[in-house]
This record gives C-alpha cells, sequence and structure tokens, in this order.
C-alpha cells in the first residue's frame, strides 16, 4: 500500500481546500492508498502555529501595506538568499515534530500544498534522510521565492506566466508541470441554474450578484449591498459572511427581499450555479472556483501581495476585474448588467483558461513514479 502524506497549512482556508481536492482525487483514484491528511501547524509548538495564523489575519486586516512590503521585498532573489538560511533556522527548530515524523513514516509520497511543510521535507531529501518524492502545488497564480525548497521533484503551477516565474526563481525547468490548482469535483459539475435557484430560493431570472465577505473579506459589505440593490429592481444579491457573525445580523436587518444572507457555507458551489458575477477577495482558491464555475469576479481591494498578483492574471486573461473602490465595483456591476454580451465574453474566457482536473491530474502525477520529468 503506497503511503501518502498530504500537507497544509490552517493559515487561511486555501490551503486547505486545495489539499482537500487533491486527497479527494487520490482516494477517487484508489480507495486503498494509506492517505495522511496533516496540517503542518499541528507539528509545530502550539505558541508558534497560533502567532504563525494570527500573525498573517492580522496583517492582512489591519496593516495589509505591511504585508505587501514584506511580500515583495522578501520575493527579490538576492534578498530571499540571505533570509533563506534564517528561515532554514527557524523551521529545523519549531518543525521537530514535522521532521520526526516524516523520518519515522518514510512516506513514498509527499504532496504539499503550503511551503511550510515543503521546505522541511525538502531539506531532509537533500541530507539523504528521506526518499520521498515531493509534489510542492503552489496555490496562487504567480509564485513566491517561498515556494522554492531543495530536492522538489515537482512544482505545480497554474499558469504558464506562474512557470516562467518559478524558472527565474532558480528552479529547473523540467521540475514544473502547468496543472492549475486543484479544486474539489464539485467545482466542475454544475445543476440548472434554475433548479438550482428554486432548491436555494432565488429567483433564477433575476442578475445575481455573489458577494463574499467575513472577518477578512472585502469590507464596506453594507454599503456594496445597498449600493448595487439600488442598480435596479432586475438584480438580487447573496451575501457570504462566514464566519463573521456580526457583519451576518448587520446585513440581515437590511431586510430586502432582493437580499440573501448567509453564514458560514459549504456549498458554495450551488450559489455559484446561481450566479452571474461574484465580487470578493482575490485568494487563488476563491479565484479558481470561480473559473472552474466559468464565473466573471470583480475582486475588490486585493491584499498587496499574492492578492494584487492573482487579480494582475484574472484582468489580462479578461475573466475578472480589480476594483480598488466602492464606486469602481458598482460601475463594473452597472456595466455587467447593462451588457450581457461582455458578461458572456468574460464567462467564455474563463473556461478557456479553467483547469477543472488540475486534482486528479496532480493526483496522476505524483502516483506516477515521474521525477524530474
Amino acid at each position: 500500500m503506497k503511503k501518502i502524506f498530504l500537507f497544509y497549512a490552517s493559515a487561511g482556508h486555501g490551503h486547505e481546500k486545495a489539499a482537500r481536492a487533491v486527497q479527494e482525487a487520490l482516494k477517487t483514484s484508489d480507495p486503498a492508498l494509506d492517505v495522511r491528511f496533516l496540517d503542518a501547524l499541528t507539528l509545530v509548538p502550539k505558541y508558534f502555529g497560533r502567532n504563525y495564523r494570527e500573525s498573517y489575519l492580522r496583517m492582512i486586516r489591519s496593516f495589509a501595506w505591511l504585508w505587501g512590503f514584506f511580500y515583495y521585498t522578501l520575493d527579490v532573489r538576492w534578498i530571499y538568499f540571505l533570509v533563506a538560511p534564517i528561515r532554514r533556522w527557524v523551521n529545523g527548530a519549531m518543525a521537530r515534530a514535522l521532521e520526526t515524523l516524516l523520518l519515522a513514516e518514510q512516506p513514498e509520497v509527499i504532496i504539499t500544498t503550503h511551503f511550510l511543510a515543503a521546505e522541511v521535507a525538502g531539506n531532509l531529501k537533500k541530507k539523504k534522510k528521506i526518499a520521498s518524492r515531493i509534489v510542492n502545488v503552489v496555490t496562487d497564480y504567480l509564485p513566491h521565492c517561498i515556494w522554492t525548497a531543495p530536492e522538489i521533484d515537482w512544482y505545480i503551477a497554474a499558469i504558464s506566466e506562474g512557470k516562467a516565474q518559478l524558472i527565474r526563481r532558480g528552479v529547473p525547468e523540467q521540475r514544473i508541470r502547468i496543472a492549475g490548482i486543484p479544486t474539489e469535483k464539485r467545482f466542475s459539475t454544475a445543476v440548472p441554474r434554475e433548479q438550482m435557484a428554486g432548491r436555494l430560493g432565488l429567483d433564477a431570472k433575476a442578475f445575481t450578484v455573489l458577494l463574499t465577505g467575513g472577518g477578512a473579506g472585502v469590507g464596506s459589505v453594507e454599503a456594496l449591498c445597498s449600493r448595487i440593490l439600488a442598480l435596479g429592481p432586475q438584480l438580487q444579491v447573496v451575501v457570504v459572511c462566514g464566519t463573521n457573525a456580526s457583519l451576518e445580523s448587520r446585513l440581515k436587518a437590511l431586510s430586502s427581499p432582493r437580499l440573501k444572507v448567509l453564514g458560514f457555507v459549504n456549498n458554495m458551489d450551488e450559489w455559484m450555479d446561481c450566479a452571474d458575477l461574484m465580487v470578493g477577495k482575490g485568494g487563488g482558491l476563491t479565484v479558481t472556483e470561480c473559473l472552474c464555475k466559468h464565473l466573471p469576479m470583480i475582486i475588490y481591494q486585493p491584499v498587496p501581495g499574492q492578492e494584487t498578483r492573482n487579480a494582475y492574471c484574472m484582468e489580462r486573461y479578461q475573466v475578472g476585474i480589480s476594483a480598488k473602490t466602492l464606486d469602481e465595483v458598482v460601475a463594473q456591476v452597472s456595466s455587467f448588467l447593462k451588457d450581457p454580451a461582455q458578461l458572456k465574453e468574460y464567462k467564455k474566457c474563463a473556461q478557456n483558461i479553467a483547469k477543472p482536473h488540475a486534482a486528479s491530474d496532480i493526483a496522476a502525477l505524483a502516483l506516477s513514479g515521474e521525477v524530474n520529468g
């Protein structure tokens, strides 16, 4: 029985969602596989894992400019070269439990959707302490130097530009596959809109905007809802607040028959089936799920760094639009509402760039035994 370790990190939801998609594909491929689904941040001291999560979320919520400064500075190759030994020292000291697990279990394959486990596993392989085949799945459209690590057998890039940037960061071309960012299978299938709208209590004929907000969400959600609803009676808005109960309560107080307010949901794919347009943040998984559903997206106030890079890629391929202000969002929604042909063209472009079978392609590569191309 082939032993596969699948690592993510619970710093945001995207890394875990990508890992679950690969896990689903592996189990579909062979139910007998021994797949271990592991959060790398549970294999470090509790204080380190907690600070790792909270410092990231705190920074992107309150000091996004500072996050952007560190992100772009550390992505300069010579600066990262100087910082990499410090990173190795920190990971060596903090991730001893992760190292011990890998040394004891010696998995045949290690798949990572977060750079922490990739760096630790790659270092052990460099020292010839493990012989695992390592597949590193980059969960943003343009990579950062921090995704690079020694002895990685395969880097999974989302698009050709991602591959080119990995090469510029020193990754050999033969180690890179363009397979896309993995999403669960339910995002690559669709139920007819009329049927799904009836199930979810929506008007199937209304132009539907799906708005995601919440704790680390788009901000100004109440104002966005009011302004978008004011565009006309032919439009309805669905807001997903996530775990932000305060936001959910405030929005429900608006009590508009054309506004549906939700908390945390496990059926985002179904709400996407009913939507004409999505407004939200530019995380790699959110963007990819929209692509798989051929759903145009307005990325509102992307966080400097990976989100602004994702937004750049979506604009370049004409599958999404970046908006810095509330007025820009409303203007873009109005433009799509008035011009169905424009919306149709964006949907077509999304269909062209989408890679709905990324998870199964990554699983097949991991199980194939192929190394270094």
